[in-house]
């Protein structure tokens, strides 16, 4: 069964009451029909409302002004607790509000609109003007509240200069001719004409000498003759193959005296696979180098 514990305010329209099964807190509406049949949503115990609502103990009061009022207080709470079906039947099936709880309920709305009233009525004085109003501030600190004012402002202002001078950076970062202009301006100073033609000699003296040496080693050529003289002093530059061509004899001889010493006999005939040649009647002196 079920014991009455309380009432909510007017806009939610509904009891409090707790199971005596589970002890589970649960909520009857008032426009309920008293002869209706209920059940609990915790445990799904089911009961008829009217027997509930028989079985409701009186309030017993404890504290008050005097003993007759009490009585008088219980008995007239006792009535207003007793709902008659006859009565709630002819009230259209809805529950008729006690008159304490009325009270009650009124109390509580007087008490809400007090509290919500002074809370409204702080939130202005903190937010308008102080209590203090009258108080003046010296000389010394609105000077340095001026101070701090234009120091911040200072700092506002540079702070948005950076900001515009990076992003006219990025603008003309994107821009295609920006690379040029910066590439232009961060070049490095001139330099004197004649030390940068004094660098080009210096590696024409280094240069030649290497393309010299690739022409000997890799293409085996001496254009210039000068295999004798790098022999003498560096040997080790030379190939070897150059240094043997050059010191080969070379032999020259004139036209009539190889036609004469090498004219072969037509009658001259071939003895076991040889052939019989005249020897040649030259003169070691008469040879030319």
């Amino acid at each position: 069964m079920m014991t009455m514990s309380s009432m909510s305010d007017n806009k939610t329209k509904f009891f409090f009451a707790n199971c005596k099964q589970c002890e589970g807190i649960i909520r009857i509406p008032i426009t309920i029909r008293p002869d209706s049949a209920v059940s609990c949503p915790h445990c799904s115990i089911q009961f008829d409302l009217v027997a509930f609502l028989d079985q409701i103990p009186e309030v017993t009061i404890v504290d008050g002004p005097s003993v007759g009022s009490i009585a008088e207080r219980d008995s007239e709470s006792a009535d207003s607790f007793q709902i008659d079906t006859g009565a709630a039947e002819q009230l259209d099936g809805k529950f008729v509000v006690p008159p304490q709880l009325a009270s009650g309920i009124r109390k509580r709305r007087r008490r809400r609109r007090k509290s919500s009233s002074q809370s409204s009525s702080r939130d202005q004085s903190t937010n308008g003007t102080p209590v203090n109003a009258n108080r003046q501030l010296s000389e010394a600190e609105e000077l340095q509240l001026e101070r701090r004012a234009e120091r911040a402002k200072r700092e506002r202002e540079k702070l948005q200069q950076q900001r515009e001078a990076a992003a006219l950076r990025n603008v003309n970062l994107r821009k295609p001719g920006s690379r040029s202009s910066s590439s232009s301006r961060n070049a490095q100073p001139k330099r004197s004409p004649a030390i940068e033609v004094l660098k080009i000699v210096i590696g024409g003296m280094f240069a030649a000498p290497i393309a010299y040496l690739l022409l000997l080693w890799v293409f085996s050529r001496d254009p210039l003759g000068l295999v004798p003289t790098i022999n003498s002093y560096a040997p080790i530059l030379v190939p070897d193959g150059l240094v043997l061509e050059k010191d080969e004899p070379k032999f020259k001889l004139d036209d009539s005296e190889a036609d004469s010493n090498f004219s072969a006999d037509p009658d001259s005939e071939f003895e076991d696979g040889l052939l019989d040649l005249p020897i040649p009647n030259t003169d070691p002196d008469d040879i030319k180098l």
